[in-house]
């Protein structure tokens, strides 16, 4: 069986995490033709590590070691390694992170899926179930609910991961197994978005063109710790957020959208019950102003290492 897929990692600073995620990566029943690894300006050792286990694991995979002058968060991260990848002899690009280490069949079962399915034409994209510390990961694979003037996100349930197969509208960047035809009629992931909502937009982009498959039996685990909300991260969720909405549904799904976040997080309601600082609110107006205006790019405020109280 061969896999045809260029498998696509981006990593910062988590050196640890990625020592361990290469190591299944060379452990696979079924390994990817290629492995990009993309190394967001790390510095803590990360850069000199990977140009070391690159020349040493050829014999695995072919390595493409792809070093950024800058770190472009992980949606600048994937969409230069994705670039990448559609100029290489692929019919499938993988995306996952650095703190995401699959299971030693993942790549097999999902190969092993598309073989023996007789409706590849519909699927535009695979993915396999994310495990976390609780089990199968609901945040990680959704469904989209269009209301009158909203846009609802569902989880999917415990239960549901009990079939061989979910038809999913949402996944992240942990498992995903996209075909190179889907790529070349869609586009990059932007870059732009530097960190959230990325996946989201391209998912739906995806959507646009054919299915995306959750294959339960492929699974990859990772560890989600979670982020302080009252953090930068915080103005690209809501940033980005807003602009994605704006690209995909009515105006009236936008005003909605705004609405909610400036509740949520900037108004006294943000104040009394959810005990958010004047310097996070401000932030979040500010992502609202710029989501709205489709002022994208890396923040000049708000950049990894700066706190919001």
């Amino acid at each position: 069986m061969k896999s045809n897929i260029c498998s696509v990692l981006v990593t910062y600073n988590r050196l640890t995490d990625l020592k361990k995620t290469l190591k299944a990566y060379v452990a696979q029943t079924l390994r990817p033709n290629y492995l990009i690894i993309v190394d967001n300006a790390s510095t803590d050792g990360t850069t000199e590590f990977v140009d070391d286990w690159s020349s040493k694991h050829q014999d695995a995979f072919q390595v493409i070691v792809l070093h950024s002058e800058k770190n472009l968060g992980g949606a600048g991260g994937f969409s230069l390694g994705i670039k990448k990848a559609v100029e290489l002899e692929c019919d499938f690009v993988f995306l996952a992170d650095d703190d995401a280490t699959p299971f030693e069949d993942m790549f097999e079962k999902l190969i092993d899926y598309y073989s023996n399915t007789s409706d590849k034409d519909s699927i535009a994209a695979l993915c396999t179930a994310v495990i976390d510390q609780y089990g199968f990961s609901g945040i990680q694979r959704g469904r989209i609910k269009k209301g009158i003037i909203s846009i609802g996100r569902e989880k999917i349930s415990q239960k549901e991961y009990q079939a061989e197969t979910l038809d999913v509208d949402l996944l992240t960047f942990v498992g995903a197994l996209i075909k190179k035809s889907t790529i070349q009629k869609i586009g990059l992931p932007l870059a732009e978005y530097f960190i959230h909502e990325d996946d989201a937009e391209y998912s739906t982009r995806i959507r646009k063109v054919g299915r995306i498959v959750c294959v339960t039996s492929s699974k990859i685990y990772h560890l989600n710790g979670g982020l302080n909300v009252k953090n930068w991260v915080e103005y690209y969720t809501t940033r980005n957020y807003i602009d994605y909405i704006g690209r995909h549904y009515p105006y009236r799904y936008v005003r909605y959208a705004i609405f909610d976040k400036y509740i949520k997080k900037c108004s006294i309601v943000a104040l009394l019950l959810r005990h958010r600082s004047k310097e996070f609110r401000k932030m979040n107006l500010e992502a609202i102003k710029d989501g709205k205006a489709g002022k994208l790019g890396i923040s000049e405020k708000y950049y990894p290492g700066i706190y919001i109280r």
